[in-house]
């Protein structure tokens, strides 16, 4: 693990920056979730503001690729995803961004498709509207895909030779019920289509990393209602992830940086790792200064180093602080 600010670069070394839960919210609660927020003195009008000084901070700094695991929206609405998109394009277009949706990212809104008389639910449609072009139509070396929805997908990175692995575990409820919809979820095609690319021999010579929103595993960081939160297949995916040589797993949702790494079995490095969000301490109204952390990893032959990045946020005030 390395300290709270980034050594220079290696020679050969392939840095991600990676965000989580950003949670950009526009007005648009009703007046009992309004009134709630008001009583805990929750205030997602900081999100926006912090999530572009953390855009920023990682423009000041030398990352090759910048990946955001999910909850990029509070309520996955258009002009939502349209504001984190404006955020986000110097990464995109610069091909250097790659977006997987979280349990905030669906919509379950109903609307009409193709004047037909009935209305359908399409909950990764506004999220592919403003972020397909982040999302490959085709995998590498024929490798499957689930027929129909863009994941699993695998992005390949030379001369770096990292192979980056994006699951969508966003759940498939038809409304709206919490805590249900926090929960996350791998459907039978994904699964299927996954395991086919991770023992695919096209990929044994890359270091494997994969992407997806929810933990596959309990975090004792605050571990209350992670039964209603968690991935429901971990207990099929962890082993799957580490029999296949798996480097490193990259996840949000908890909103917590959290690193866990394997030593039981000693046969080879494995790796999961949450990304803060960046307004885990900001959404409280009383805070004037608060301390904004994203993850960086670097990666260089296989080895993986992990890196948190803190700087300072002042409310109403300049968007970055100086590193004290």
């Amino acid at each position: 693990m390395a300290a709270l600010d980034l050594a220079p670069k290696r020679p050969g070394e392939f840095r991600i920056a990676h965000l989580s839960d950003l949670h950009l919210a526009h007005e648009g609660a009703g007046r009992l979730r309004r009134h709630l927020r008001g009583l805990l003195k929750i205030d997602n009008s900081r999100n926006g503001p912090m999530f572009r000084a953390v855009v920023r901070d990682i423009l000041d700094h030398d990352i090759d690729h910048v990946l955001v695991t999910g909850d990029l929206t509070q309520s996955g609405r258009r002009t939502e995803f349209q504001e984190v998109r404006a955020i986000l394009s110097p990464f995109e277009t610069a091909g250097k961004l790659t977006v997987i949706p979280g349990n905030h990212d669906i919509t379950y809104r109903r609307e009409d498709r193709s004047g037909r008389l009935f209305r359908r639910l399409a909950k990764l449609d506004p999220f592919l509207e403003h972020f397909g072009g982040v999302v490959p139509s085709e995998n590498p070396y024929g490798l499957p895909m689930r027929r129909g929805r863009p994941f699993p997908f695998v992005k390949i990175f030379e001369p770096a030779g990292i192979a980056l692995i994006a699951i969508d575990t966003t759940n498939r409820l038809g409304v709206r019920i919490q805590p249900l919809n926090s929960l996350g979820h791998i459907d039978g095609p994904q699964r299927k289509a996954l395991e086919q690319i991770l023992v695919d021999p096209a990929l044994a010579r890359y270091t494997r990393i994969v992407a997806m929103h929810h933990h596959p595993m309990i975090i004792p960081l605050f571990p209350a209602g992670d039964s209603m939160r968690r991935l429901r297949q971990s207990r099929w995916l962890m082993p799957l992830l580490y029999e296949t040589r798996v480097r490193l797993v990259m996840h949000g949702h908890k909103h917590v940086p959290f690193c866990w790494q394997s030593t039981a079995y000693g046969r080879h490095p494995f790796a999961v790792v949450c990304a803060s969000a960046p307004n885990v301490a900001g959404s409280f109204a009383a805070m004037t200064e608060i301390p904004l952390v994203y993850n960086v990893y670097g990666i260089s032959g296989g080895d993986v180093s992990i890196h948190y990045r803190e700087f300072m946020f002042r409310a109403g005030g300049p968007e970055r602080l100086p590193a004290p």
